[in-house]
Parts: C-alpha cells; sequence; structure tokens
C-alpha cells in the first residue's frame, strides 16, 4: 500500500473520530496517549508514524491499527459499529425503552 495513501487514511480517521467525539486536538492527544506535536504532525499527514505510536493511538480511539490506516478495514469497522448500535437499540426497543 502506498505511504501517502497510509497517512492520509490514518488523518482522515483521525479528523472524524476527533469530529465524531467533540475532542480538542489537546484532548485528543491527551486519549491517544501521545504529544500534540505529535498529533498535529500526523493530521497534517507529516509524520512518520511507529507501530508503537499507533498501538497507542489505536488504544486510545478504541479501535484496530488497521481499521486506522486502512480505507476497507475502516470501512468494515464503521459497519461493524453502526450495526453493533443498531443492535443494542432494538435490544432497549424490545424490553420497552427508549432508544
Amino acid at each position: 500500500m502506498d505511504e501517502r495513501l497510509i497517512r492520509k487514511t490514518l488523518a482522515d480517521q483521525l479528523f472524524k473520530i476527533i469530529a465524531q467525539n467533540g475532542w480538542s486536538n489537546c484532548a485528543a492527544a491527551d486519549f491517544m496517549g501521545i504529544s500534540r506535536n505529535e498529533l498535529s504532525g500526523i493530521l497534517n499527514q507529516k509524520k512518520d508514524v511507529r507501530l508503537s505510536t499507533l498501538s497507542l493511538i489505536a488504544a486510545g480511539v478504541g479501535r484496530p491499527i488497521a481499521a486506522l490506516i486502512c480505507p476497507d478495514a475502516a470501512q468494515h469497522f464503521d459497519n461493524a459499529e453502526i450495526i453493533r448500535r443498531v443492535y443494542a437499540d432494538l435490544g432497549r426497543l424490545q424490553k420497552g425503552g427508549a432508544a
């Protein structure tokens, strides 16, 4: 896979996760266990990312590494998350709770 595509996918996924959680970049860096400068370099696609850093980020955002760097895996993960939420909502509805 092209290194530029990996960097772009990682940046795109992180922008999406940050927006979904309503995090500032400072808060996001703290959740991911990396420095603010490192996060900035990743988001600007200027930073080479070590596997250890990817592991920290993945753990911090609750996603597998593949879902952060591979477009197909990212889409799979997003689809699986949607399905999990739908099933959880259906379960609550079946029990008479609000979704």
